[in-house]
């Protein structure tokens, strides 16, 4: 995926313009539902901090953070196997 959609300053810029005015703290506030908050490590985050991220965890009422270890925001990608085991055991947990 990342070679087929590289990343585009343009692109990203112009969806950061089209939620300028958007109150994600409201919107977290009415999300009901257990929540998983995956970062990577603090100082290998150099797109959206894991401090900036986990300040999700005040807004959303339900949320529960794992920070995965050797990896920044990509995860998902270059620790899937770390990512999928953290889901998985957070999805176990729901009723």
């Amino acid at each position: 995926r990342v070679v087929r959609a590289p990343h585009s300053p343009d692109r990203m810029a112009e969806r950061i313009r089209m939620i300028a005015n958007e109150d994600f703290v409201s919107d977290c506030g009415a999300v009901r539902q257990p929540t998983l908050l995956v970062t990577g490590e603090a100082g290998l985050d150099r797109i959206v901090s894991a401090e900036a991220s986990c300040r999700m965890l005040t807004w959303l009422p339900n949320a529960r953070h794992v920070t995965l270890d050797r990896t920044g925001h990509w995860g998902l990608v270059t620790r899937r196997d770390a990512f999928a085991r953290e889901v998985t055991q957070f999805v176990e947990t729901l009723p």
